[in-house]
């Protein structure tokens, strides 16, 4: 059975000074975000099973899926498509939604900033659900949010208990793939963006893509950025932390085998474990989409704990170089 599923647009909307006295300050959101309710009778895709979920409640988290929805537009039409699904620990199945996606700013904004504090969507059985990104969330001037093959994000439940989750169809398992990741040579840079629950609160890492519309207006970017050396076999860079992120999140030894890479990370002077994948379709040519995603996890302080997404930022494939120096644009 197919599930209907109906496309809203979340826009971003500025709030100005009132003429007549007084003044207003934007709101937590922009329009109200109705509650969640768990999706009946799914039929998952037959590709869900090669989708793979990291998350920090490991063996007691959620999980993503990839479902056969029959998607309605506002003009009264459908047609069926597949996408992601998240599956709470309690079992029930929540369609990723606009509601459930960061907040993007439009093409006019003067920058691509991204909110580093979000609500998320409230859900039927409890708790809510943030999740970087749906197809409607996704945006060509914020490229961290175009994953077609991986979502992360942060579910919390009804008693507060947190599970950050990245996942996705690994290289190697997506439909018509040519080429695995183990034949990557040179380096890649992915910008990445990355998401803690601190204090109850759904938090992010600096993301700025910057902007440029003409000699007049241009903002450089900051961004978080993570180089994979395949010539060496390793990982390493910088998650940029905030005021609401906390502090930043650097890698010290990750190893690459694969599509897998694992080792130890280092934040507020402590030390954590990483795990992750390559997300994607890896070809050698062209057609080449490859994601980063993973976890970091301390046991000495949990609020530290944080799940990330890429995509490549740069490339440089015909390089012998064994630094792991981002690669230059």
């Amino acid at each position: 059975m197919k599930i209907n599923v109906f496309i809203v647009s979340i826009a971003t909307t500025s709030i100005l000074t009132a003429c007549a006295g007084g003044g207003a300050s934007e709101p937590k959101v922009p329009v109200a975000i109705p509650t969640a309710q768990p999706i009946a009778n799914i039929k998952l895709s037959d590709e869900s099973s090669a989708i793979k979920t990291i998350n920090t409640l490991s063996g007691k988290g959620g999980s993503l899926h990839e479902a056969e929805l029959e998607v309605k537009t506002p003009w009264g039409t459908s047609y069926p498509d597949k996408q992601y699904v998240y599956q709470t620990p309690s079992g029930n199945y929540y369609n990723i939604s606009s509601y459930s996606d960061p907040i993007i700013p439009s093409y006019s904004s003067p920058s691509y900033n991204l909110r580093t504090r979000h609500e998320g969507q409230p859900l039927s059985e409890g708790g809510k659900l943030f999740v970087c990104c749906s197809n409607s969330g996704q945006s060509a001037y914020v490229p961290v949010t175009k994953q077609n093959h991986l979502k992360f994000g942060a579910w919390i439940s009804s008693d507060g208990t947190a599970d950050l989750f990245v996942g996705g169809k690994p290289v190697g398992t997506v439909k018509d793939a040519t080429a695995e990741q183990n034949t990557a040579k040179g380096k890649t840079t992915y910008e990445v963006w990355a998401v803690r629950v601190r204090n109850g609160n759904i938090v992010t890492s600096t993301y700025d893509p910057g902007k440029s519309s003409g000699s007049s207006e241009k903002t450089a970017p900051k961004l978080s950025l993570l180089t994979a050396n395949f010539n060496t076999n390793k990982l390493g860079g910088t998650i940029l932390g905030n005021a609401d992120y906390g502090p930043d999140v650097v890698m010290k030894d990750v190893g690459i085998n694969g599509v897998d890479f694992s080792g130890t990370a280092e934040s507020d002077g402590k030390n954590g474990k990483v795990e992750g994948k390559f997300f994607g379709q890896f070809n050698s040519s062209y057609e080449t989409e490859v994601s980063i995603g993973g976890k970091v996890t301390f046991d000495a302080d949990k609020s530290l704990d944080t799940v990330f997404g890429g995509v490549e930022n740069s490339s440089d494939r015909n390089t012998t170089d064994t630094s792991l120096t981002p690669v230059s644009q």
